[in-house]
Formats: structure tokens, C-alpha cells, sequence
């Protein structure tokens, strides 16, 4: 009986160890790093040494926690001068300060889903267009959070074919190749609010293989 008890125990320990390593803001924390006036990461860097305001974007089911560990690395190298927009599903956003919080529809997208994608573009086009450098946490679940269908398609068809695309079998990479080609902000249509804005993503990958495409 001792024996069931310690190994209860022991496991219990373990997801406890594992479930706070893949909080977004431990893997943040882990793997970001202020170099050289250089925002560093394991895959590569961004420079801020010119940039006097930084505008942090998080999408995703791990977008408050990534937000919160990006400001604890940032927020002394732009004091006063950091702004963000979070991005996540019901239930899963909180006050904190100087981000806005937007919580919008998962897993299936709803006309909440098409406002926060509005808000995004006019978030980031409201920004100064000099000095001021953008970065983008992307983790799961922006597919339904973020939803602008291409022109001549209906909210209710996007909707509908989101449910068929989950109850398909399809995998996750065939699900986004459809998602793209019916998308105007996904596979990287929302570059074009950024208007040549500098621009660095983190990104929290749900996808077996880490295929970003």
C-alpha cells in the first residue's frame, strides 16, 4: 500500500513538473533572452537597439501567459514604452496592464471571432509607423480566435466548413491548408497591417512536427 502511495505521489510530482514547463510563461522565461540591445531566442534574434516603443501581440489559447512572461524580459528595456493586444479563448484572459484582452470564440469561430480580427488590423495600423517594432506570440487555437473570410465567402460558410474541416479526420496541416486559401489574415495576409513595421514572432507550436507553414 506504501508502495501505490509513493508512486502516486511520484507521478503526481512529475505532471505537476511538466504541466508548469509548458506554461507560456516558463517556456518565455526559458528560451528569451535580452542580448546586446537584441531580443534573442533559440531560432534567432530581433533588433531593438532603434526601437523606442515595442507593441506586443499574443494570439491563442497561450496568449495571456506568453504576454505576461514577454513583459517580465522587456519591460526594463521599455519602460513606459510597451503596448499590447491579447487574443484568446473564453475564460482565458485577465487584466494586465498595458495589454488590451479580447476574448473570442473557440473551438468553432463565431462573428466574435470576425471582431477580434478587426480589432487586430486596427490595432496594428493605429501604431507609429517609426520606431516602433511589433512582436507576435503565436500559440494554438488562432484559427477560430482570428476569422476574415476571402471575399465572396459568408461567415456562416466559413462556419460550417470549420465544423466539417473538425469532425473530418483531417489532419491539423490539412485543416490549415484549407483555412489559408479561405482566409484573408491567415498564412500571412495580416502583413499588411504592419506596413513595414519591423516584426519578430515567438511562436508556442501545437503541431506535431513543428511545421510553422
Amino acid at each position: 500500500m506504501s508502495g501505490r502511495k509513493e508512486t502516486s505521489s511520484w507521478t503526481s510530482a512529475i505532471l505537476s513538473d511538466f504541466l508548469r514547463a509548458i506554461r507560456g510563461e516558463e517556456i518565455i522565461r526559458d528560451c528569451v533572452n535580452l542580448s546586446a540591445g537584441k531580443l534573442c531566442c533559440r531560432e534567432g534574434s530581433f533588433e531593438l537597439g532603434t526601437l523606442s516603443h515595442l507593441h506586443i501581440l499574443a494570439i491563442g489559447k497561450a496568449a495571456q501567459s506568453m504576454a505576461r512572461g514577454s513583459l517580465e524580459v522587456l519591460s526594463e528595456k521599455f519602460e513606459g514604452s510597451i503596448s499590447g493586444l491579447i487574443v484568446t479563448k473564453d475564460g482565458h484572459g485577465a487584466p494586465l496592464p498595458p495589454f488590451k484582452v479580447i476574448e473570442s470564440s473557440h473551438p468553432l469561430p463565431s462573428l466574435r471571432s470576425v471582431q477580434a480580427a478587426r480589432s487586430v488590423r486596427e490595432n496594428l495600423e493605429a501604431l507609429p509607423r517609426m520606431g516602433c517594432g511589433v512582436l507576435v506570440l503565436l500559440s494554438g487555437g488562432g484559427s477560430a480566435l482570428l476569422c476574415e473570410p476571402v471575399e465572396g465567402m459568408s461567415f456562416e460558410d466559413k462556419q460550417i466548413l470549420h465544423e466539417q474541416l473538425l469532425s473530418c479526420g483531417a489532419s491539423i496541416t490539412e485543416m490549415n491548408q484549407v483555412r489559408i486559401a479561405l482566409s484573408n489574415i491567415k498564412g500571412g495576409g495580416l502583413l499588411s497591417s504592419l506596413q513595414g513595421r519591423p516584426a519578430f514572432a515567438l511562436v508556442l507550436s501545437d503541431v506535431v512536427g513543428n511545421d510553422l507553414s
